[in-house]
């Protein structure tokens, strides 16, 4: 099939009560386990999506950090990980700062799944339905990154209509993209660096009303 990368989601990874999992045979056995698939095909990417609960409700891999250790420990070059916007915010990440992270500790970072929600569930809504600042935060270190992976949706539309659902997801990222031209990079930059939330909160008001 010409396949590149392949996303593992290893939901049922985990454990429901306290003294449940034997915590280090069972981690060992998941790194073991994906080491022994990774190793045999190198030549495709292998990406780990992390998901804090659902369907269990501790997973072993719950977060970026802890996700990125087992990716280190199984020490192969085509183990990354992949970020879903909506997973991150449920594990109260900054999913900005997950992605730098992933880039600061080995170009970790394969997939970017989009959607939105309240942080408090995977809904799988709308992109900037929600989260309108930290999508632009997210683009910004994607492109400060050099991030050059698939961008793809990860939504579940129930009641909306799905085309025009994803259609709106699509349009939003492709203004931010279009916002985040080389000058304004360079101000957000800039601005960044100071640390002061004013005028980061004043440049984002100022290019949504003026």
């Amino acid at each position: 099939m010409n396949c590149t990368l392949i996303n593992i989601w290893p939901g049922q990874d985990g454990y429901d009560y306290p003294l449940q999992s034997y915590y280090t045979e069972q981690r060992q056995w998941l790194a073991e386990s994906l080491q022994t698939v990774c190793r045999q095909y190198p030549d495709i990417q292998f990406a780990l999506e992390y998901k804090i609960k659902e369907p269990r409700t501790h997973s072993f891999l719950a977060r970026c950090a802890d996700t990125l250790l087992i990716a280190k420990e199984i020490d192969l070059p085509n183990v990354g990980l992949t970020i879903d916007v909506g997973h991150s915010w449920v594990a109260y990440e900054n999913v900005a700062e997950a992605v730098v992270m992933l880039k600061m500790y080995g170009d970790k970072l394969f997939h970017v799944h989009f959607n939105d929600n309240y942080g408090f569930w995977d809904d799988d809504m709308i992109v900037g339905s929600v989260h309108f600042v930290e999508y632009l935060e997210l683009l910004f270190w994607l492109k400060e990154t050099g991030y050059t992976g698939w961008y793809s949706m990860d939504q579940y539309p129930y009641r909306e209509d799905a085309q025009a659902a994803l259609r709106e997801s699509i349009e939003f990222l492709k203004g931010i993209d279009k916002l985040l031209k080389p000058d304004a990079m360079n101000e957000l930059r800039e601005i960044i660096k100071k640390g002061d939330a004013t005028r980061s909160t004043a440049w984002v008001r100022k290019k949504i009303f003026n």
